[in-house]
């Protein structure tokens, strides 16, 4: 399992002294080219003002996984703003794939902010359950 983030390999480092994650499963990409192969959105519309934004967090609300956004948040604001390289990439969309080899088996496109991949799915596509280690 990899992880591939926006930015220079500095802030991949930074990230994953934040929160504890592996440095040899970051992979930075400062010019944004992973994002633009496999098709993820890039505008002010996708980033905030598309619908599912706001669903998104009232679905958030609703399932009572507030408390997670509150969390990310307080953690978060304790440090500066991260800014990316290149202004636009402010208005990049993320997403999931879970390959096997060179072959895409799942996909998750981030519709707009606060959309995210369901983690339990995400879990499934890797062959997990919840509870496993993700190794």
């Amino acid at each position: 399992m990899y992880f591939v983030s926006i930015g220079s390999a500095a802030r991949g480092v930074e990230f994953c002294e934040r929160n504890t994650f592996p440095e040899s499963r970051m992979l930075a990409d400062p010019e944004s080219q992973l994002y633009v192969a496999l098709g993820l959105k890039k505008d002010l519309v996708a980033t905030f003002f598309d619908r599912a934004t706001p669903v998104s967090i009232w679905a958030m609300v609703k399932d009572g996984r507030i408390e997670d956004l509150k969390e990310v948040m307080r953690v978060w604001t304790k440090y500066p703003l991260w800014i990316p390289p290149k202004q636009d990439q402010a208005f990049q969309q993320g997403g999931v794939f879970v390959f096997e080899g060179e072959r895409l088996v799942w996909a998750w496109r981030d519709r707009a902010t606060g959309d995210h991949a369901d983690f339990g799915e995400v879990l499934g596509a890797l062959g997990l359950g919840l509870g496993s280690g993700l190794g």
